[in-house]
This record gives C-alpha cells, structure tokens and sequence, in this order.
C-alpha cells in the first residue's frame, strides 16, 4: 500500500486555514479613524452623536477608538466645532 505522507503537517494546515478565514472576515471600508480623547465623556458625546447619524463602522470603547464613513467624519467634524464654540468643550 501507498503511504499517505502529506506535504506539510496537519497543524500547519489548520493554520493556513484559520488564517484564511480570518483573512476573509474582514471587510475593507472607506472612512477615518477618531482615537486619542483624552476623557472618556468626550469619546462617548462623538460616539454617540456619530451613532445617531448612522456612521459608525467599528468602535472599540477600551481603546477610546471609532471608525466612521466620510460623511460621519465630516459631520462629526462639525459636531466637535459647534460644541467648542458653544462652550460645551472638549479636553
């Protein structure tokens, strides 16, 4: 009988595998990624104000981090000036 001896092992092809359907999970998007707030109230009144207006592509809160669409990113834009220039400021 002929010996099945497969060329890499089967670990390294359950690898291979995983990796591919990691590589296949993820979804490319325009957009911008908001980080770096230096208070936690500042990042949940972006956030939310993004999530009102339906941008928001993927948010990680640990990180303080979102990633909006282009038009969320202008618009949030818009929202963080108004709020500058009303007073209700950001850190």
């Amino acid at each position: 009988m002929h010996k099945n001896n497969p060329l890499l092992p089967i670990t390294v092809q359950d690898q291979i595998r995983l990796w591919e359907q990691e590589k296949n999970r993820v979804r490319v998007s325009d957009g911008y990624l908001w980080r770096d707030f230096t208070a936690l109230t500042d990042y949940k009144l972006v956030l939310d104000h993004a999530r009102s207006i339906d941008s928001v592509i993927w948010e990680n809160e640990q990180a303080r981090m979102f990633f909006v669409t282009p038009d969320g990113h202008d618009d949030c834009r818009k929202y963080v000036k108004r709020r500058m220039e009303e007073g209700g400021g950001f850190a």
